[in-house]
């Protein structure tokens, strides 16, 4: 009797190993993706992406389960306006017609925390890292305008350009996975609504 409730705690004991030793994420793990994003969803139909979306998320797990972590992202938007106007040149000569260029480019540095539950437990699999999760943050928005003219014109009529703001606040839902080919490297994606459709690049594992 004893030779066989010993014999059922070893091998119990030895299931309990093997399931642990194959979960994908475990409390203390530090995680660092490095992503290239597409889909900006807060960039206006008007406005062309002078440089896609770059980030990096430092992850550490607080439990096998859930991890805190902090999303740094950047990001460019261009939006250019041409036509044809007439101005005075400021000789009391009359109107002169002129060609202009304006452009509003915005850049977006965007700074969030985030958490995520893992789900990797439920595939046993050590190299295979399912999650989703939330993100909060803000978007710091710097604005860059230029104008030229030809000819020159020092004194516009009238000009007019609906400029587009989207500094302040930002959130993202998102459902993910990492697949690492070593013990320490491997790649990520993230689809979801919030900063970018689709994020995806390289995963480092501490």
């Amino acid at each position: 009797m004893y030779n066989k409730m010993k014999t059922k705690i070893i091998v119990l004991l030895s299931v309990l190993s093997i399931t642990a030793a194959a979960q994908s994420f475990q409390k203390g793990q530090f995680d660092i993706n490095l992503g290239y994003g597409v889909g900006n969803t807060f960039i206006d139909s008007k406005y062309d992406v002078s440089m896609p979306a770059i980030s990096g998320v430092i992850d550490f797990g607080i439990s096998n389960s859930i991890s805190l972590g902090v999303y740094v992202g950047l990001t460019k938007a261009k939006w250019t306006v041409t036509g044809n106007d007439v101005c005075n040149n400021g000789n009391g000569n009359g109107s002169y017609s002129y060609m202009y260029v304006y452009t509003h480019e915005a850049k977006h540095l965007m700074v969030a925390l985030r958490g995520s539950y893992h789900l990797g437990s439920l595939f046993q699999n050590d190299n295979f890292d399912p999650y989703a999760g939330l993100q909060l943050g803000n978007n710091f928005e710097t604005d860059n305008y230029t104008l030229s003219t030809t000819p020159f014109c020092d004194k516009l009529n009238k000009f007019s350009f609906d400029n587009k703001y989207n500094a302040g606040f930002i959130w993202a839902v998102y459902a993910g996975a990492r697949y690492r080919f070593t013990k320490h490297v491997g790649i990520f994606g993230e689809l979801g609504y919030g900063i970018v459709i689709f994020n995806a690049g390289l995963n480092i594992k501490f």
